[in-house]
């Protein structure tokens, strides 16, 4: 008798100050993922996110999101 062990995907979340945001296609790349959830969090599209800078929390790979500083007039 043979068993299957199938593996989940490792759950991937983006940490954007104090809140983590799911991935919505986990099968996706980051980028992917950075340009579903630009509609609802527009921190997203003006920030560079590296792969790199992912790290291990809780069982699942977060990238923290550094967003832009303020522009301010003066």
């Amino acid at each position: 008798m043979t068993q299957s062990t199938q593996q989940e995907p490792m759950q991937w979340k983006f940490k954007l100050g104090n809140t983590l945001i799911d991935f919505p296609n986990p099968f996706g790349s980051i980028a992917d993922n950075q340009r579903l959830l630009a509609q609802h969090f527009p921190q997203l599209r003006w920030t560079t996110i590296y792969e790199e800078d992912a790290r291990f929390e809780n069982g699942c790979m977060v990238v923290p999101v550094v967003p832009p500083p303020v522009k301010t007039n003066g």
